[in-house]
């Protein structure tokens, strides 16, 4: 599971893919500079999250559970749980690839 910066019309967004390939209906947390509360965003069909405007600095975090049963240690469980997380800074500056840090 990854998670990256992405630029978006309205300021910085977030990819969420998994190995390689866009993952669409995600829950993306995403903590704005800021704000005191964190804002929950779903990935669209190509993986991407809405855009944020506001420059400063973002942490994300999205969490995916894989229906792989198994066992551990002779414990068994029922899935996996993958876990991505991210921090960026994003500044508004209007010249090309200066967008996100």
């Amino acid at each position: 599971l990854e998670l990256t910066p992405a630029a978006a019309a309205d300021g910085v967004g977030f990819l969420v893919t998994e190995k390689g390939k866009p993952v669409a209906g995600a829950e993306v947390v995403v903590y704005p500079p800021g704000d005191a509360k964190a804002r929950v965003v779903k990935t669209d069909a190509t993986g991407r999250t809405p855009g944020f405007d506001k420059p400063g600095d973002y942490g994300a975090r999205v969490y995916r559970l894989a229906p792989t049963a198994g066992e551990y240690k002779g414990r068994k469980y029922l899935g996996e749980r993958h876990y991505a997380t991210l921090t960026v800074k994003y500044s508004p500056d209007k010249s090309p690839g200066k967008t996100i840090d």
